[in-house]
């Protein structure tokens, strides 16, 4: 027998005893060394993995809608709503709404 051993970013170890002799063994050993290193990253689980939404997502956040309800864009509010970022012009990394 061997020992399968998985690291997982969270720094959670997994151990597996396998038996070499067992063929569903091989296959689960097969089966991770293939997850484990794909050779294509469109076959990594979060590219194969996509769940199907109803909404756009890009499409649902409304800034002004958010921030008025947060309290930020009242008239009487410490805030301010600046453009500066329009056509993300100054930095672009950063969103073209600012608060």
């Amino acid at each position: 027998s061997y020992r399968i051993t998985i690291q997982c970013k969270q720094f959670l170890s997994v151990q597996f005893t396998v038996n070499r002799q067992e063929k569903k063994n091989k296959d689960l050993h097969q089966m991770l060394v293939k997850l484990a290193f794909p050779g294509d990253e469109g076959r990594v689980f979060a590219f194969e993995y996509r769940k199907k939404f109803k909404d756009n997502g890009w499409e649902i956040y409304d800034f002004e809608k958010e921030y008025t309800r947060m309290g930020a864009l009242k008239e009487n509010s410490k805030w301010r709503h600046s453009t500066i970022n329009k056509d993300f012009s100054l930095i672009d990394s950063y969103p073209e709404d600012l608060v």
